[in-house]
């Protein structure tokens, strides 16, 4: 034993009880020696390279890196990270707590601030604490994708009752399905997305009221957020009937399928409320030509069977006067348009009027046997 242990010892044995605790006391109080762990880092969702504020990142390492602390916290850059940290702050990300889950893994979540216009390679900094010359626990390098950016859809119109293919345009998108998250035009589910490129997907346009302005395409990305096209489609009154041609003076059974259905309130002939027309071209509100509006279907026979159909029997056996009133000269032979408005009455200030297109139009035939 050296000389000044055997000193120290006897001033330990003249002191008593309470050096002999200050001696334990002193003893025990180590500085941890933290490694520099090189992270493996992970993103918690199917598009891995996408890097968002509220993104959970798992970050793990095959060495006890966590063991001497309880969490960490957590920062981006694209310089080098200091070795331990800092009096004054560098020019990097605060990105928040480490959780710890075991001695080799945490989390955390990415804060806001990151840039994300372009991809950037990021050095993420985990230290011990925030207090100048905390230890440099963990490290790892993250490649963090350009938020995703909607520009335009293909076709921009089409008819209410969806069905229509749309390629939407952008930058940053997912290429897998798995990317997306969701999706909605004009506040309905468009189902199922398929995955092109960086720069564009598809879809199916869904079944929605004719709208008369461009509805907004939302799509929920799976670690992007939420992205929003503000003017992205315009639903026009397009319906589609069956069958499309009847006999002469015979009152015949359509089906009409189209989108919006429910939220109409049929009204007898004349007055408010949506009607179902046999018109010559487009509808004409005025009424002031017969040739215009022919006929209609009684409304009293008017079927809802969805959102998407109504069954209704077209009066083939008589005509529309002026008035309008039911007139008993049935429509004569030639083709026509079956027309649905909002409101049916004489001169109706909005009546919403489907459009002319092939789908509707309806024939009157004289059918010999």
């Amino acid at each position: 034993m050296s000389k000044s242990r055997t000193s120290f010892r006897r001033t330990v044995l003249h002191a008593g009880i309470a050096t002999a605790t200050t001696i334990v006391a002193t003893t025990a109080v180590a500085t941890p020696v933290f490694a520099n762990a090189p992270l493996t880092l992970n993103v918690t969702s199917a598009n891995a390279t996408q890097i968002t504020a509220g993104v959970n990142v798992i970050a793990t390492a095959s060495t006890n890196w966590l063991a001497n602390v309880s969490g960490g916290k957590v920062f981006f850059t694209t310089a080098t990270c200091p070795t331990s940290y800092p009096a004054s702050t560098p020019s990097w990300t605060p990105s928040g707590d480490l959780t710890k889950f075991s001695a080799t893994k945490g989390f955390f979540k990415v804060a806001t601030g990151l840039p994300a216009s372009t991809a950037t390679s990021y050095k993420v900094c985990v230290y011990a604490g925030t207090t100048t010359g905390d230890a440099y626990i963990g490290t790892g390098t993250f490649a963090a994708a350009p938020a995703p950016v909607l520009t335009s859809l293909d076709v921009v119109t089409g008819p209410a009752a969806g069905g229509t293919t749309v390629t939407v345009t952008g930058s940053g998108l997912p290429t897998t399905a798995a990317g997306y998250a969701s999706a909605t035009l004009g506040g309905v589910n468009v189902g199922t997305i398929t995955a092109g490129s960086a720069t564009k997907f598809s879809f199916t346009t869904p079944a929605r009221a004719p709208s008369g302005t461009a509805q907004p395409l939302v799509v929920n990305f799976a670690t992007a957020g939420s992205v929003t096209l503000d003017t992205a489609f315009t639903y026009y009154n397009a319906i589609t009937v069956a069958p499309n041609v009847g006999r002469q003076n015979t009152d015949t059974y359509i089906n009409i399928t189209g989108a919006g259905f429910n939220a109409l309130s049929w009204g007898a002939l004349a007055s408010t409320g949506a009607h179902v027309y046999l018109t010559h071209g487009a509808y004409d509100k005025s009424f002031t030509d017969a040739y215009k509006v022919v006929t209609e279907c009684d409304n009293a026979s008017i079927v809802p069977v969805s959102d998407n159909e109504i069954i209704c029997l077209l009066k083939l056996s008589a005509t529309l006067s002026t008035t309008p009133a039911a007139v008993a000269t049935p429509v004569s032979n030639g083709a026509y348009t079956v027309t649905v408005v909002d409101n049916g009455a004489k001169a109706a200030a909005t009546v919403n009027p489907s459009i002319v297109s092939p789908s509707a139009t309806f024939t009157v035939a004289t059918v010999t046997s």
